[in-house]
C-alpha cells in the first residue's frame, strides 16, 4: 500500500512500546471492528490514515448512492446525532484503551479480554435490553469460549501481564467493548433510519475525525510523508505510493463499506450478546485460517483450543426477550380483553366490531379477533 524504504522489521518478540508508534498502532488495528478494519495488509505503515481513507470512502459512496435514488437518504439529524456520536466516542475510548493495554502487554492479553465480553453483555442483554438471562446450555458454550481463549493464549510463549497498569487497561478495555455493544443495539432499536445504510453513514462519518486525532496523538503520522524523495521527522525515507498498496486501500475500502452494512443489519436482527460472540468467533477463525495460509503456526494444542472456542460458539443460543412484567397487570388486560370483546361481539349481532384503540408498552397480545388475524391490544384506560 505505502512502501517505506530502510525499514527495519522488528524483532520477534519485540514488545509495542513509545518508540515504535506505527508499528504498535498496526498491530493494535487488528482488532478493530470488522466494519473498520476488514484484510489489512500484512505491512502497514500508518493505519490511522488508511483507516480514515476508508471511512471517507464509506462516506462518499454512501452520499453517491443516496444522490442517485439507489438507497434512501438518511440526512444528519441532530436527535440521531447525538446517540451516535456517544457510540463513537465509545468505539474510539475502545481503540485508546486496546492500545494502551498492548502498550503494557500483549495481543493474546487482549484476546483473554475479549473473549469473556459475550459473558458480561448477556447480564447487560438482561438488565437494560429486557432479555432473558442465558440458558445453561448457552452459559456453558460462553464459559466454553473463554476457556479456550484461555487455552489458547497459554501455549504462546508471549503470553503474560506486565504489572497494574496492564490489567487497569484491559480491564477498561473490556467495559467499553461492554457498554459499545450494549449501547450499539439500544440505538439500532430506538432511531430509525430509512434504510441500515443510515446508521453505517452516521458512524463512518462521525468517526473520521476522532480516527484522526488518535492517529495524531498516537504519533501514528510522525514519520509520513506523501512525497517521494524526502524524509520524515525521525529521519528515515520517506513513504511512497505503490501500484498494489492503492488497489488493496481500494479494495478494503470497498469490502469495509460492505462489511459496515452487513454489521449494522446483523445487529438489529440479533441480540447484543449473539452480535458479541459473532465479533468473537470471527476473530478465532482469523487466527485459524492464518495458521494454516501463513507461516504462522500454532502448536497442536493451540489449534485445539481455538477449535474448543469455535465449537463452543456454535451451542450458544439466543436468549429470548421476557415477557411483560407481572406488576403491569398483563394478566388483569388479557381477561378484561377476552370479555370486552366477547360483550361487543354479542351487542353487534354475532358481526366484528372495530378494533380497540392500542396504546403502546402495555397492551394484551392474547385472544386473536376473528375477522382480523391480528393480536387483540387493550389500552390502559379500558381499565
Amino acid at each position: 500500500m505505502l512502501k517505506k524504504r530502510d525499514l527495519h522489521p522488528p524483532r520477534a518478540h519485540q514488545h509495542h512500546n513509545a518508540s515504535s508508534p506505527s508499528l504498535r498502532t498496526a498491530h493494535d488495528f487488528s482488532f478493530l471492528p470488522p466494519s473498520l478494519r476488514p484484510f489489512l495488509p500484512l505491512t502497514v505503515p500508518v493505519p490511522s490514515f488508511v483507516t480514515v481513507v476508508q471511512l471517507l470512502f464509506a462516506v462518499g459512496i454512501i452520499l453517491f448512492m443516496q444522490r442517485l435514488q439507489i438507497v434512501p437518504p438518511d440526512p444528519l439529524e441532530s436527535s440521531k446525532v447525538k446517540p451516535y456520536l456517544v457510540y463513537t466516542v465509545a468505539f474510539v475510548l475502545g481503540v485508546y484503551c486496546n492500545m494502551r493495554a498492548l502498550s503494557h502487554s500483549n495481543v493474546e492479553t487482549v484476546i483473554i479480554f475479549r473473549s469473556c465480553t459475550p459473558l458480561a453483555v448477556a447480564l447487560c442483554d438482561s438488565i437494560f435490553l429486557g432479555r432473558e438471562l442465558p440458558s445453561r446450555r448457552s452459559c456453558l458454550a460462553l464459559l466454553t469460549i473463554a476457556a479456550g481463549a484461555y487455552g489458547y493464549v497459554q501455549t504462546d510463549s508471549q503470553f503474560k501481564m506486565d504489572g497494574l497498569a496492564a490489567y487497569s487497561w484491559a480491564i477498561l478495555y473490556f467495559v467499553t467493548i461492554c457498554f459499545e455493544m450494549t449501547y450499539g443495539k439500544k440505538i439500532t432499536s430506538g432511531v430509525r433510519f430509512n434504510s441500515m445504510w443510515g446508521p453505517t453513514f452516521y458512524t463512518n462519518f462521525l468517526s473520521v475525525t476522532p480516527m484522526f486525532c488518535l492517529g495524531y496523538v498516537m504519533g501514528d503520522f510522525q514519520d509520513f510523508s506523501l512525497m517521494e524523495g524526502g524524509s520524515g521527522a525521525g529521519g528515515g525515507k520517506a513513504w511512497v505510493w505503490t501500484t498494489a498498496g492503492l488497489v488493496m486501500l481500494a479494495v478494503t475500502s470497498v469490502v469495509g463499506t460492505l462489511i459496515g452494512y452487513t454489521g449494522w443489519s446483523c445487529r438489529s436482527l440479533v441480540s447484543a450478546t449473539t452480535f458479541t460472540l459473532v465479533g468473537v468467533i470471527n476473530k478465532f477463525i482469523t487466527i485459524l485460517l492464518n495458521v494454516f495460509i501463513w507461516d504462522k503456526h500454532a502448536s497442536p494444542l493451540g489449534i485445539l483450543a481455538l477449535v474448543l472456542c469455535l465449537v463452543g460458539g456454535s451451542f450458544y443460543q439466543q436468549a429470548p426477550m421476557r415477557a411483560v412484567d407481572k406488576p403491569l397487570g398483563v394478566d388483569v388486560f388479557s381477561k378484561l380483553g377476552k370479555q370486552m370483546e366477547a360483550e361487543e361481539y354479542a351487542e353487534g349481532g354475532g358481526k366484528d366490531v372495530g378494533a380497540i384503540e392500542a396504546v403502546p408498552l402495555i397492551m394484551s397480545t392474547e385472544g386473536g379477533r376473528k375477522g382480523g388475524g391480528g393480536e387483540k391490544q387493550v389500552p390502559v384506560g379500558a381499565v
